[in-house]
C-alpha cells in the first residue's frame, strides 16, 4: 500500500507537474500568438494607412487629370478664339483692300469719265470754233456776193450812160 502511495503522489506529481509545464506552454503560446496578433493589426493598421494615403494620392491625381482637362479645354477654347480673332481680322483686311480697290477702280474710272468729257468739250470747242468760221465765212461770201451783185449793177448803170 506505501508503494502504491508513493506511486499515486510521484503520479500525481508528474501530473502536476505536466499540468504546470503545459499551462506554462499555454501560456507561452498564448503571449506569442497575442504577440502575433498584436503584429498583425499592426500590419493590417500599417496596410490600411497605406491604402487611405494610396486613395488619398489617387484621388489627388483624379484632381489633377481633372484641372489639367479643364485647363485643356480653356487653352482649346483660347486657341479657337485667337484663330476666330485672326480670321476675323484678315477677313477686315481682306475687306479694306477690296474696298481700297474698288475706290481707286472708281476713281480711276472717274477719271477717265473725266479725260473723255475734257475730249468731247475740246471737241465741241473746235467744232464751234471752224463753224464759227465757217459761219462768218459764209458771211463774207454773201458780203462778197452782195458787192459783186452791186459791183454788176453799177457797171450796168454804167453802160447804159
Amino acid at each position: 500500500g506505501a508503494l502504491k502511495r508513493v506511486h499515486d503522489k510521484s503520479l500525481k506529481l508528474l501530473e502536476e507537474e505536466h499540468a504546470t509545464m503545459l499551462a506554462a506552454k499555454d501560456r507561452a503560446h498564448a503571449a506569442v500568438l497575442q504577440q502575433v496578433e498584436a503584429e498583425v493589426e499592426e500590419m493590417k493598421q500599417k496596410l490600411a494607412k497605406k491604402d487611405r494615403d494610396h486613395a488619398a494620392e489617387m484621388e489627388e491625381a483624379k484632381k489633377e487629370v481633372e484641372a489639367a482637362k479643364i485647363e485643356a479645354k480653356r487653352l482649346s477654347s483660347t486657341l479657337d478664339a485667337a484663330a476666330h480673332t485672326a480670321q476675323e481680322e484678315e477677313r477686315g483686311r481682306l475687306q479694306a483692300q477690296i474696298e481700297h480697290l474698288k475706290k481707286m477702280h472708281e476713281m480711276d474710272r472717274e477719271w477717265e469719265r473725266k479725260q473723255h468729257a475734257e475730249a468731247l468739250e475740246e471737241a465741241n470747242k473746235a467744232a464751234e470754233s471752224r463753224l464759227k468760221r465757217l459761219q462768218e465765212g459764209q458771211k463774207d461770201t454773201e458780203s462778197v456776193s452782195r458787192l459783186m451783185t452791186q459791183v454788176a449793177e453799177s457797171a450796168e448803170l454804167v453802160r447804159s450812160l
